[in-house]
Order: C-alpha cells, then structure tokens, then sequence
C-alpha cells in the first residue's frame, strides 16, 4: 500500500454514520496509520469533493446517499459491475486516477449468504430503485434469482432501473411496479423482499402494508438503525424471516477496505464496532 493517511466518505446527511467507526476500528487493528471521516458534501459541492480524493495522502473514499449515481461521471474509470449496476460506493485513488467501483453488491450477497437466506430460484420484491437498490437487484440477480420485481414510488426510475439490466440476466424475470399499487397478488408470492427505501429510518412508518405480506420467506430492511423498523416487526409477526443492514453495512466496508488496501480486512473488529455503534446510536437517515 502507498503511503496514505486519510480516507472519506460522502454524503449529505452524514452526521451520524458509523462507517468512521467501522473503518477506523480496522486501520487501527491493521497498524495502519490512516483516518476515515465522514464530509457532509451536498450535490454542488460534490464535483469539487471527488476532485480532492486526488490528493497523494488520500486512500479513496466512500460514496453513501445521495450522490450513488452521480458521482459516475466524476471519476476517471469505473469497474464493469458498477458501471452495469449505475451505482458506485467506492473511489479509490490510484495515482492520481479515480477508480470506481460498487462493494454494495457483493456486500448485500455477503450478508444474505452469511445469515443461510436462500436467493437462488427465488421471488424477489424490491422496495425503492436508487443506488442501493440497483446493488440489491443485481446481487439477487446473479445469485440466480427466478424472478425480481422491482417497486418504486415512481414508476419510470423504476423501468430505468430494469431497462439496464434485462439483457445481462436473460434467465431471470424482471418486473417492475408502483408501491401504491402492491396488491396481495404481486406481494404474496414472493419468498423474499428487499426495503431499500428510506421509509422507517427515522419514524415508525413501513413502506408496506402489514396486510400484504406472505407467510413464508424472508425479508431484509438494508436499514441497520433501529436495529427493527416497523417493516421488519410486521414481517417477524407475518411469520417471516428478518434481517437488517448492519450486515450488508460491514460487509461492504470489508470489502471497500481490502480494494484501498490490497490485504484482508479485519472483519471482526469491523463487527464489533459496528454492533456497538448500532446499540449506542439513535435513529439517522445514513445509510453507511
């Protein structure tokens, strides 16, 4: 690794982000003397932020809301998976050149496999199509999901999401909705749903009628504080699986991490911050 001693992450909001937590707790297990900070950048400032990842002492950096998508353009290079999923997470400074890439994806898939949540052959709902649901989409659809329908407030950002992806999975069913329109027909025979909306972040809303959820299956809410949203309390009742998404959150950071510095992550000192920043913190609308 070239000498470096800082690291980022972009967003706005960021205040609360554990990922500092996270990063730092695995530089300073790795003897590695490079700090990790969270910038509140907004979106005209943010041209000018990737611009100062060029600087010889920085790492890289990490991308979170709501910058995923735009921050394509800003880069000088972008990896194939993150250009087909449009949504980038992480930048690392080679030189001087700015790589892109999306640990997102590979993290989610992570998380799912860890926690023996089957996606092979699977009825996939997805809630919300911004940056983290396009990494969702397409870490189910490599897994040899059967069938993914896609579920948005709007309905065209999620036929844009859609459109990118079905020549890549021609052996997958892709389908796309309004979230005002689910009805038991479209919900109930799923066997797993995906929240990647911000609905429950910092209320006691859900994104999805109680009513509609199936009685088999699982369902993961990529929100990892509170630890349970109204969603995941609703589907555990349903007779559901559930999962948050601290394990997505450090899966990839790990993998973020080894990209910056070309060894393993310390996964378990990234864990361990992780479930304590997660029982000290209150609710934010960070993602990571």
């Amino acid at each position: 690794m070239r000498t470096a001693s800082r690291a980022f992450i972009y967003g706005q909001p960021i205040g609360h982000s554990i990922s500092p937590l996270i990063h730092n707790a695995a530089f300073k297990e790795a003897g590695i003397p490079v700090r990790y900070e969270a910038r509140e950048v907004s979106a005209t400032e943010l041209a000018q932020a990737i611009e100062r990842l060029r600087q010889p002492d920085v790492l890289g950096a990490n991308i979170t809301v709501p910058h995923k998508e735009a921050v394509i353009r800003l880069v000088d290079e972008v990896d194939p998976a993150a250009a087909l999923i449009g949504s980038v997470n992480t930048i690392t400074n080679r030189g001087a050149c700015l790589v892109a890439s999306n640990t997102d994806a590979p993290g989610f898939a992570r998380a799912l496999k860890e926690a023996l949540i089957r996606v092979e052959q699977a009825d996939v709902l997805v809630l919300g199509a911004g940056g983290s649901a396009r990494a969702v989409v397409y870490a189910v659809l490599s897994a040899g999901a059967r069938c993914v329908l896609i579920a948005n407030r709007t309905l065209e950002r999620a036929a844009q999401l859609a459109s990118g992806l079905h020549e890549h999975f021609p052996n997958s069913i892709l389908l796309t909705g309004a979230l005002a329109d689910l009805g038991p027909a479209e919900v109930g025979a799923r066997t797993l749903i995906v929240n990647t909306t911000v609905v429950g972040l910092d209320s006691d809303e859900t994104p999805l009628d109680a009513r509609l959820l199936p009685r088999v299956g699982a369902l993961v809410d990529i929100i990892y504080r509170p630890a349970q949203t109204r969603l995941m309390r609703d589907a555990a009742a349903s007779g559901l699986r559930t999962l948050n998404g601290l394990g997505m959150l450090v899966h990839q950071a790990a993998l973020a991490w080894e990209t910056w510095v070309g060894r393993p992550a310390p996964l378990e000192a990234m864990w361990q911050a992780a479930r304590l920043a997660q029982a000290e913190a209150t609710p934010t609308r960070s993602r990571q």
